[in-house]
């Protein structure tokens, strides 16, 4: 985990965000966001080569609990295939994805 230039969190993840790491990602984000409620939180998704609805609600969980106090998620470049999956969920702008 390394932070922003403005000091906020980024988690570079690689691997697949599946039911097989659900419990793992959530488990790390949950810790993320109990130790001091970051503004905002960057997950840096060019390391992660598959994504299956398992892993993605467990991002926009994150997403809602960040949104709840006035923060946000951000999904930053992911491989074509993780962002179909992303954009066909209707996830793209909830997840603020971008490159």
């Amino acid at each position: 985990m390394g932070t922003d230039n403005s000091g906020e969190p980024v988690l570079s993840l690689t691997g697949d965000l599946d039911l097989v790491t659900r419990d793992c990602l959530r488990g790390l984000l949950d810790c993320l966001l109990a130790s001091g409620s970051p503004r905002t939180v960057t997950l840096d998704l060019t390391g992660v080569g598959f994504a299956d609805c398992a892993g993605l609600a467990v991002l926009a969980r994150a997403q809602r609990r960040l949104a709840s106090h006035g923060g946000r998620l951000i999904a930053s470049g992911p491989r074509p295939a993780v962002r179909r999956i992303i954009s066909l969920t209707g996830l793209a702008e909830d997840l603020n994805l971008t490159g």
